[in-house]
Parts: C-alpha cells; structure tokens; sequence
C-alpha cells in the first residue's frame, strides 16, 4: 500500500512537470518591457552665485527635473564619492567624481548620465514601477562632493559649498517652482547621496516647515550608511578621511538646525 501510494506521488509530480513545461512552452511569460528613464530637463539655480553655492570648478548650483506640475516632489540628492580635503590643503586639485561636469550650459546629458545611469525607481514617471510617486516632480540635485554639508567661507584650494548648493536648491524649488505650496516632498539619495540624505534630512525639514508646517515630508536613504571598519577586500576604513574632512569643509554648521 505504501509502495503503491509513493508510485501515485510519483506520477503526480512527473505529470505536473509535463504540464507547467507545456504551459511555459505554448504561453511564455511576457518580458517585462524596460523601465524608461524620467527625462530631466537642467535648469539654473536662481541667486546662486550670490550665495556662494558654487561646485568645486566655480560654476553656480543647477539641478535637473522632470515638472508634473504635482503637489508632490522626489528631491533625489546624487551619489558618486567625496571629495576628502585634509584641514591643510591650499593647492589640491578637486578629484573628478560621477556628476561632475554635468553643466546645462555646456553638457548634453540627455538624462542618461543621470541617476546613475537612469532615473527609474522613485524617479520613474512609470505608474507599474512607481505606483505611488510617479505623478510627482522629480528633482536631481548634482554632487557636491561633500554630502552636501561643507561650507567653506575661502575658495582655497577650491570651493566645498555643498550646504549653500543644497540651501539654494530648496529655495529656488520653493520660490520659482511653488514648492512651498506642496502637499509631499521626499528627500532621497543613494551612496554618498544617502549619507546625505541622513545628514541633512532635518535642515532641509526645517527650510520645508519655515515655508508650509501642513507639508507632510520623509527622507528614504537608498543604501547610504558606511561602516567603519574594514572593508572586504582588506581596505582601509574611510572614517580618519571623513573626520579630518569634517573640520576641512566646515561641515559643523551644515548640520545644526
């Protein structure tokens, strides 16, 4: 009776096989057609330079967007590094990083250099892979090398004024792009741009809350926090370069609220 009942189990799998590999067979399963980028369209920082939000090669802040016209914005800060600085540097050239270069008076990125290649996720239009935020404005904030803390008041060796980049950001969203009448605003980022989104999630609430306190508003890091010790492969620990950089891009200010 047992053999007789494992000889039925048997059959049952062996058929069940035949039919899900003739299902497969007669009616595949559709490939997911690919995720479109958002298109980003660049557009210049209002007042600036008179800020001194300016990136290290002394062009004025910019950021890229897609306008819905929504009550709701996705501020995505961009990743790429940091550009460490020791507290005595007086002549060392900015290290190239991702963003870099990525001037709307120069550069035709066409969206593809952006987001790391491509503004999908919460950065997506596509309502089947962004279901609750793909109505919203998309803004992509360049990299400032600093995780858009630092705030040095000299231009030696070059300027690291992520803060004020960062600053001038949300103000001119709020007075030129009516952000300040907005229903949700989500800051996000992803590698040093999710360490900032950790660092300055509070000062960018409270520049949200000076202007609208019925604004509900989150920050959502995209894998942004490092580790300090060792990394797999037997490198070094990053965090001595973040501390002395700390005090190098007078970053103490940039998160104080």
């Amino acid at each position: 009776m047992l053999w007789s009942f494992r000889v039925g189990l048997c059959l049952d799998v062996v058929v069940m096989s035949i039919f899900v590999l003739y299902v497969a067979a007669v009616d595949p399963i559709p490939t997911p057609s690919p995720n479109p980028s958002t298109e980003l369209q660049a557009e210049n920082v209002s007042g600036a330079a008179a800020m001194g939000a300016l990136y290290p090669d002394g062009s004025p802040a910019v950021l890229w967007m897609n306008y819905t016209g929504s009550p709701g914005w996705v501020i995505s800060l961009s990743g790429g590094g940091w550009r460490f600085l020791s507290q005595t540097a007086s002549t060392e050239v900015p290290p190239p990083l991702y963003s870099d270069g990525l001037d709307p008076l120069t550069v035709e990125a066409g969206g593809n250099e952006l987001c790391y290649g491509s503004c999908d996720g919460i950065m997506s239009n596509d309502p089947d892979i962004n279901p609750l935020f793909h109505s919203f404005n998309k803004v992509w904030v360049p990299i400032s090398g600093t995780s858009f803390t630092g705030d040095r008041t000299t231009d030696k060796p070059y300027p690291v004024r992520g803060a004020r980049i960062l600053g001038a950001v949300i103000a001119h969203l709020q007075t030129h792009r009516n952000m300040r009448a907005a229903s949700d605003i989500i800051l996000t980022g992803g590698s040093s741009g999710g360490l900032a989104t950790y660092l300055v999630c509070d000062r960018v609430a409270a520049l949200v809350a000076a202007q609208n306190l019925t604004t509900r508003y989150s920050c959502l890091a995209d894998a942004g926090f490092f580790l300090d010790h060792d990394s797999m492969s037997g490198a070094p620990s990053q965090s001595p370069s973040f501390k002395e950089s700390f005090y190098a891009w007078n970053s103490t200010g940039a998160l104080a609220v």
